[in-house]
């Protein structure tokens, strides 16, 4: 059964020239999410468009935790149409650089990338050839483009004041936001442009509780996009295993020296050690982690490091399948109120739902199953020492050896 769509379509109309001489509607503006900060960043004016779209980096600046996903069926000239969900965010607002004009933005769709380049903002040296706009030369910011805004928002589209072009070359228009200038700024031969159009229809279907949970696509948080361009910008690739930073929400983390709140917890997993059964297990378990470099020993040295970037970790023993014992670490174990899982990016979640594996098992003859060993340990930390390295630490103990303080090194 086909859903009706709960708005009316929209329409996103742009072209993307890689021709440097070709110049696009953009301007510098200031975006605000209510009493937030505000954010400079440039805005595109597409007349082709009936609906406004920000990128979820600009959200990510505006400190916008956008969870209200919108279903969008998303058709171009070159594919299908194309199910994807965004976020839907409401509250934006946008100013001139001068913040004498503000104008009240309806719901806004956020999305991975504005269909524009920077080589597409005209600035003062492209006009230098052309006398009669030295007067509207733009303001340049150091930003990308953040925002699309379509004729759903007339007050910023609107033309006040123009002024013609001459030798068919560019014109200028003044809008409440500011002067934006069009068109060619250099007269070049067809045979050297190079130019993609995009003709892009979004339909709105209705919100997320009404999708279909075997949905291949699904929105991502905006604290998800903030995981990800930490692991874009971050991980890196040595001796055959990835390395990556814990994902710390704030550069400037502060976590609570808890090292006695589990030196308690240590001491009743102590109780638990004299059973020598259970020992041996446990020991086996830790030996192992440490013989394949999950896990090093903390020199004696660095114990004492007060940097706010250590977390000590509590763990304990659970039996699995076959009797075979696993050691949990308690990342979300809470001291004065912060646990480490507070201060982390959890990332998105990127397990297949079990519907899509059952579907997708009917569609060929033959199926494969793999497995990856101990996946989650494939990924290692920095080693210590480097630049803000955070180190999630805990204590081991074993009736018949000396105490002492293990690192996570994956």
């Amino acid at each position: 059964m086909k859903t009706e769509p709960t708005q009316p379509a929209v329409s996103v109309n742009a072209i993307s020239s890689s021709d440097r001489s070709m110049k696009m509607p953009m301007i510098p503006v200031k975006v605000q999410y209510r009493d937030g900060p505000q954010v400079e960043t440039y805005m595109f004016m597409d007349t082709g468009s009936s609906s406004t779209f920000c990128t979820y980096d600009l959200l990510c600046k505006l400190n916008v935790n956008a969870t209200n996903k919108t279903k969008l069926s998303v058709s171009t000239m070159s594919k299908d149409p194309l199910v994807v969900w965004a976020s839907a965010v409401q509250g934006l607002r946008i100013s001139d650089l001068s913040e004498n004009e503000q104008i009240m933005l309806p719901t806004v769709f956020a999305m991975d990338k504005i269909p524009a380049s920077r080589e597409e903002i005209c600035s003062a040296e492209d006009l230098q050839r052309w006398p009669h706009l030295q007067a509207v030369v733009p303001d340049m910011i150091d930003a990308d483009i953040g925002i699309l805004v379509g004729v759903n928002v007339p007050e910023a589209l609107e033309p006040i004041d123009f002024i013609h072009s001459r030798d068919n070359g560019p014109y200028a228009v003044r809008t409440r936001l500011g002067w934006v200038v069009n068109g060619p700024v250099r007269h070049h031969k067809w045979t050297e442009i190079r130019a993609t159009a995009n003709r892009i229809k979004v339909e709105v279907q209705g919100p997320q509780s009404e999708a279909n949970p075997a949905s291949e696509e699904r929105g991502w948080s905006v604290e998800d996009h903030r995981w990800m361009k930490k692991v874009e910008k971050e991980a890196r690739m040595d001796s055959g295993r990835y390395e990556l930073p814990i994902p710390l929400k704030s550069g400037d983390t502060v976590l609570p020296d808890n090292r006695e709140a589990c030196l308690r917890r240590l001491q009743g997993l102590k109780k638990g050690l004299q059973n020598e059964g259970f020992a041996d297990q446990y020991r086996e378990v830790i030996e192992d982690m440490a013989g394949k470099d999950y896990a090093e020993r903390v020199p004696e040295e660095e114990l004492d490091r007060a940097d706010g970037l250590v977390n000590y970790l509590p763990h304990h023993g659970v039996f699995g399948k076959k009797e075979k014992l696993r050691v949990v670490f308690d990342c979300s174990s809470s001291f004065r109120g912060v646990s480490l899982n507070d201060k982390v990016y959890q990332g998105p979640s990127l397990c297949t739902p079990l519907i899509d594996v059952l579907v997708r098992f009917r569609q060929e003859e033959v199926a494969f199953m793999g497995d990856i060993n101990a996946m989650l340990h494939q990924v290692h930390e920095p080693a210590p020492g480097k630049s803000h390295s955070t180190q999630a630490q805990w204590g081991w103990t074993h009736p018949k050896r000396r105490d002492h303080v293990e690192r996570q090194a994956v």
